[in-house]
């Protein structure tokens, strides 16, 4: 299942002191060395794995410290974990893949056919269609500093009283680059986008109705490749008896959206 890559280690030395028998049985087996990932951290779950296999049962937290990613980003995966439940629900939460426009024109607007029920932009200055919006599919990297309430929700009847610039009362989106591309250039190209021009990426099929797929932007194909995905956030313990085990974690993304 799990094959170490490099040096086998060679067998142990002895210390010349018989262990500490009353003080090693409190502490968790270390985990011996294992495969390691492109960029040379330790396979933290093949270890488990193995030292389960050893012992028959095991509960252990999960610790990978030996990640410089997993040190870094710890502090700021629980304190967004911790805000999640002061959030609105119509809030985009960060990670987050959705549908969104870039700003559009003053006096330009998303409106939906009564009849056909696709989505159109209308020139309310000139009162005129102004064609079929270009959406894009992104991740949400980041969220407005001035917290949006449900009138966000809506264009603002005049464009210019608002007083905050987008970088505070936008949400940051990046679009997403293929998946199985290692040019990730695309997601350089992030915009600051207001609550009103948000969609849940989950209503594509009803957003992007009546527009020729082959018009679509090149980041919703890749949004649905991602989303096809399941995975784990914030991973807290594994525990089980052999050969069965489980990973609990704070988190799930289940596609687009995840659930805390």
């Amino acid at each position: 299942m799990c094959e170490t890559k490099g040096r086998k280690p060679g067998p142990k030395k002895p210390t010349g002191h018989p262990p500490a028998a009353t003080k090693r049985q409190t502490r968790p087996a270390p985990l011996t060395r294992g495969p390691v990932d492109e960029e040379g951290t330790p396979d933290v779950f093949c270890s488990l794995f193995t030292l389960l296999k050893s012992e028959g049962s095991l509960s252990r937290a999960i610790e990978e410290r030996a990640s410089l990613d997993w040190r870094a980003e710890r502090p700021l995966v629980k304190r967004h974990a911790n805000s999640i439940p002061k959030q609105p629900a119509f809030i985009p939460r960060t990670g987050e893949i959705v549908l969104y426009l870039r700003p559009l024109p003053p006096g330009v607007q998303l409106g939906q056919d009564p009849q056909t029920h696709q989505f159109s932009l209308h020139d309310t200055i000139n009162n005129r269609p102004a064609g079929i919006p270009k959406w894009l599919a992104g991740v949400v990297t980041q969220v407005p500093s001035t917290p949006p309430t449900t009138a966000s929700l809506y264009p603002p009847q005049d464009e210019s009283s608002d007083g905050h610039p987008l970088n505070q009362n936008g949400f940051r989106i990046e679009p997403i680059p293929s998946p199985n591309s290692s040019d990730k250039n695309l997601s350089k190209q992030h915009t600051y986008t207001p609550l009103h021009l948000i969609r849940p990426f989950a209503f594509w099929q009803h957003l992007l109705a009546g527009i020729p797929e082959s018009e679509w932007h090149i980041s919703i194909q890749n949004a649905l490749t991602a989303s096809a995905t399941v995975s784990l956030v914030d991973r807290q313990r594994f525990s089980g008896q052999w050969p069965n085990a489980s990973i609990y974690s704070s988190g799930l993304f289940v596609g687009a959206e995840c659930y805390w």
